[in-house]
């Protein structure tokens, strides 16, 4: 994770570690956080909000690089989600 010098963004990058060669996972989101790899290594889930001024939510992105596909969007205002574990069956 990469954090903005400037606001409270960050974006997710997943590194090679044999060759060093880094790609980012996301875009710049705000107050990205938390993130934790599935127990398979396929996923990645972290805690985000679309905007400044929006609760935090839960997502994942595939790790190799694909959409972010939200999991838990809290339904009422005043409620932050942050990113826990995994089960060990990767849910």
């Amino acid at each position: 994770m990469r954090r903005s010098a400037s606001d409270a963004t960050a974006r997710l990058w997943r590194v090679d570690l044999t060759g060093g060669h880094a790609q980012a996972l996301t875009n710049d989101l705000w107050y990205l956080g938390d993130p934790v790899y599935a127990p398979d290594g396929s996923r990645i889930a972290f805690d985000y909000a679309p905007t400044q001024s929006a609760w935090t939510r839960l997502a994942t992105v595939n790790a190799a690089g694909s959409a972010i596909t939200d999991v838990y969007v809290p339904a009422q205002e005043r409620v932050d989600a942050w990113m826990g574990s995994w089960t060990a069956d990767s849910q």
